[in-house]
C-alpha cells in the first residue's frame, strides 16, 4: 500500500522505529509499540508494528486512514 501511494519508508535499525513520508507528512512508528507519531502528534495503533520475514506490519487501516486524510489524521 505505501508503495503505491507514493509515499517513501525507511526502517531505522538502531532506534527500531518505520519512518514514513509522504509530500510533509511524516510519521513515525515504532516496533512493538502501540503508538505512532504523525506530523509529532501521538496516534494510537489497535496493534503494535512488527517486523516479519524481513518486512514491517503495521494494522491496515491506521496507513488507509493516514493517507486517506492526510490533513486530518486519524482520532
Amino acid at each position: 500500500m505505501l508503495r503505491s501511494s507514493g509515499a517513501t519508508y525507511e526502517l531505522n535499525d538502531d532506534s527500531n522505529e518505520l519512518l514514513i513520508t509522504y509530500g510533509e507528512t511524516e510519521i513515525r512508528v515504532p516496533l512493538g509499540e502501540t503508538q505512532a507519531l504523525y506530523n509529532g502528534e501521538p496516534v494510537v495503533l489497535s496493534a503494535p508494528a512488527r517486523l516479519h520475514d524481513g518486512e514491517v506490519q503495521v494494522e491496515r487501516s491506521f496507513v488507509h486512514d493516514l493517507f486517506s486524510h492526510p490533513c486530518h489524521g486519524r482520532s
